[in-house]
């Protein structure tokens, strides 16, 4: 009975290295160390400056940044009125690097020059919602609605493309205030037919109001769709396709006419590909070491379209 016991608590340890991520944590402060609430933190990829994830400090100044693979990143925090930090970042697997306190400077500014400019910040905090701004804020070109997730603050999108916003899962996925009917595969593969072009905003709910559903207590993202607002007839067409050991793709094209009395839209999409899991076990019993692989291998075709107006 120890022995099993035993085998056991090293089989689920080799489980727990096995999945090890890092993670990055520090506190932000205004020139009077007084904790800097609701700045954006955005972590991009050292190699190419992609995005990998953005969020938000609280109300305390502190920031965390979960689940992290192992490599070289910088971070840049921003906050209207200061000068933007920077930091360049080393992780290594399975480290906890925490920053400790980082200090803001002032915005210097010449009034004479002085030019007021108004943009949309990346990620903006509300009483009720988490508004991740993607038009005009992100390089997202290639991307897609669950891509895009991956990165939004408070969003976790797990290697099975289930969704998650704060750690609870059970998260209801709407488009332009509509409740999408789909849930497992079928939501992933229309969220991945919707090209980041298409998309203005995330509205992420941590707390619906009455006119969302009660399901909707564990989270609701609401993806709010570009409205073009010029008249006449305009469309996009746009495809991506990655190259791993499978390949997979996606395609969309997407329509609009306008004039004084109506507006028609529609969109068509597709996706289709493989994926695969490996699952590497160790484990030590009556002092034999077994190792054990499973590898889990996943196809899929899907179509989608949407007419409105």
């Amino acid at each position: 009975m120890k022995t099993l016991a035993l085998s056991l608590a090293l089989y689920c340890v080799a489980i727990i290295g096995y999945a090890q991520k890092s993670s990055l944590s520090g506190n932000l402060l205004d020139p009077s160390e007084q904790p800097v609430i609701y700045a954006n933190i955005a972590l991009n990829r050292a190699l190419d400056s992609t995005l990998v994830k953005v969020e938000v400090s609280d109300e305390e100044g502190h920031f965390i940044f979960k689940d992290l693979s192992a490599g070289d990143y910088f971070l840049k925090v921003s906050y209207v009125g200061f000068n933007e930090l920077e930091r360049a970042i080393s992780l290594n697997e399975g480290q906890e690097m925490k920053l400790g306190a980082l200090m803001f400077s002032n915005t210097a500014m010449e009034l004479q020059t002085a030019t007021v400019t108004a943009s949309r910040v990346m990620v903006e905090v509300k009483p009720d919602r988490t508004v991740f701004n993607v038009d005009g804020t992100i390089n997202s070109a290639g991307d897609n609605a669950l891509g895009l997730l991956r990165k939004a603050p408070g969003v976790l999108v797990d290697n099975n493309d289930n969704i998650s916003v704060l750690s609870r899962s059970g998260v209801l996925v709407y488009v332009d205030g509509k409740r999408l009917p789909l849930q497992g595969e079928d939501l992933s593969n229309y969220l991945q037919n919707i090209p980041a072009e298409q998309i203005d905003r995330f509205d992420i709910i941590t707390n619906p109001s009455a006119k969302y559903e009660a399901e909707g207590n564990a989270g609701i993202i609401d993806i709010r769709l570009k409205k073009n607002k010029n008249e006449g007839a305009n469309g996009t067409l746009s495809s991506n396709i990655t190259q791993g050991e499978f390949t997979r793709g996606n395609a969309s094209a997407s329509g609009n006419y306008r004039n004084k009395a109506i507006n028609v839209f529609g969109n068509a999409g597709y996706s289709g590909g493989k994926n695969f899991n490996t699952l590497d076990f160790i484990s030590f019993q009556n002092g034999l070491q077994l190792d054990e692989t499973n590898r889990f291998e996943r196809e899929n075709t899907s179509y989608d379209y949407r007419i409105g107006e």
